[in-house]
């Protein structure tokens, strides 16, 4: 940041780059990931997040 501090809100992502991996929120389904329109997205198939 501009105070020169390493940056954490990656860490809160649920989903993003986490492809693969249980899904933090139901801890059952794993992790996807998708194209859709050229645009990849992830989410849990099981809970929608």
């Amino acid at each position: 940041d501009i105070e020169g501090e390493q940056g954490w809100f990656q860490t809160e992502h649920r989903v993003y780059d986490r492809a693969g991996e249980r899904c933090i929120t139901c801890r059952k389904a794993r992790i996807v990931r998708r194209v859709v329109a050229g645009r990849s997205t992830c989410f849990c198939p099981r809970c929608q997040h």
